[in-house]
C-alpha cells in the first residue's frame, strides 16, 4: 500500500514541475566580452558564455557615492537587456554599478510587461580597455503567463493514474 501512495503523489507531482514559471538566463563559463561607453555618459556589456550572450545596456550613469571607499559607484535608470540577440529582450527600470578599479558589478530590475511579472539582470566583470576579460551574466525572472501542460505530461499523468487504479483492484480484488 505505501508503493501505491507513493506512486500517487508521484504521479500527481510530475506535472505540476511543468507549469514553472521562473526563467533563467546564465551565460555560462565565460568566452568573450566587449566593452563600450564610458562612465561618464552610458555603458554597454557584451557577455559570451557556453550557454547564452547576454547584451546590458545602461541608461546615463549618475555617480553616487559608495560605501567603500575607493570604489565608484553608479546608478542609471533606463536601459535594456538583451539575450542571444533575439530569444529575450527587456528594459531596464533602473540599476546600480560598482567600480572596483577594473572588476565591475551591476545590478538592475526588469520592466514588467505581459512577459515579465517581475526580475532582475546582473552582471560581473573584468575590464581591460573595451575589452572583458572575465565575467558572467544572469538574466532571472518570473513569468506572467499561465502555462500549459504539454499532451503528453497530461497522458502520463493518465497512464499513471489507471495503472494506479489497476494495482489498486489486483491489490483488493475487486470486480470492475
Amino acid at each position: 500500500m505505501r508503493r501505491v501512495m507513493l506512486l500517487a503523489l508521484l504521479a500527481l507531482g510530475l506535472p505540476t514541475v511543468a507549469l514553472a514559471t521562473s526563467v533563467d538566463f546564465s551565460s555560462g563559463g565565460f568566452k568573450s566580452g566587449t566593452f563600450s561607453g564610458s562612465f561618464t555618459t552610458s555603458i554597454n556589456f557584451s557577455v559570451t558564455g557556453d550557454e547564452h550572450t547576454i547584451d546590458i545596456t545602461t541608461g546615463t550613469l549618475t555617480a553616487t557615492s559608495c560605501a567603500v571607499s575607493g570604489e565608484k559607484c553608479f546608478k542609471f535608470s533606463g536601459g535594456n537587456v538583451t539575450v542571444d540577440s533575439t530569444l529575450f529582450t527587456d528594459t531596464l527600470t533602473g540599476g546600480t554599478i560598482t567600480d572596483k578599479n577594473g572588476s565591475v558589478s551591476i545590478s538592475a530590475d526588469l520592466s514588467a510587461d505581459s512577459m515579465v511579472a517581475h526580475g532582475s539582470v546582473t552582471g560581473d566583470f573584468e575590464l581591460q580597455g573595451t575589452k572583458i576579460t572575465g565575467g558572467s551574466g544572469d538574466v532571472s525572472f518570473t513569468s506572467t503567463s499561465s502555462t500549459v501542460p504539454e499532451p503528453s505530461t497530461l497522458g502520463l499523468l493518465g497512464t499513471g493514474l489507471i495503472g494506479l487504479a489497476w494495482m489498486a483492484k489486483r491489490k483488493l480484488k475487486l470486480p470492475i
